[in-house]
């Protein structure tokens, strides 16, 4: 599995039962996905398009520097256009195991704060909060800590 194309492990966690471990689709198709950037004082605004020309879908705002890598927003953005199944969200817990040093806060239907390491990233969606949204958010933050690695403390 470590090596099936298209797919990423992500890292191993205890479950109190059994070892449990996230796969992520990759996304080869984000090239086609929009992010406007602004750099304020603070923070930087981040505008996520899933393609050029189409509606956006989110605002990423994030303070104290950008914890994402360079295709993490693309892929967000392609990930926020996911169909809907016809069911109720469940609430997202603030700590996804494998997932150390990131949390979640949701703080409305529309508005989530992700934390890591001292940053955090704003994001606005387009649209209430729904399964999509939810895995996309998932998918993000297991894609940070997979990807990028922690700022390291100087």
């Amino acid at each position: 599995m470590r090596n099936a194309p298209g797919v990423s492990m992500g890292r191993a966690f205890d479950e109190g039962e059994a070892t449990g471990f996230w796969l992520l689709r990759d996304r080869p198709d984000a090239e086609q996905a929009a992010v406007h950037t602004k750099e304020f004082a603070s923070p930087t605004r981040h505008a996520l398009y899933a393609r050029r020309g189409g509606p956006r879908s989110a605002l990423v705002s994030c303070s104290g520097g950008c914890v994402h890598g360079s295709m993490a927003l693309a892929r967000l953005a392609l990930d926020l256009t996911a169909p809907e199944p016809p069911a109720k969200v469940p609430a997202p817990p603030a700590f996804l195991p494998g997932a150390p040093g990131v949390s979640t806060q949701h703080r409305s239907a529309r508005e989530t704060t992700v934390t890591r390491h001292g940053s955090s990233m704003r994001v606005s969606w387009a649209k209430p909060r729904t399964w999509a949204t939810e895995a996309a958010l998932t998918a993000f933050v297991l894609r940070l800590v997979l990807y990028v690695p922690p700022v390291q403390e100087v």
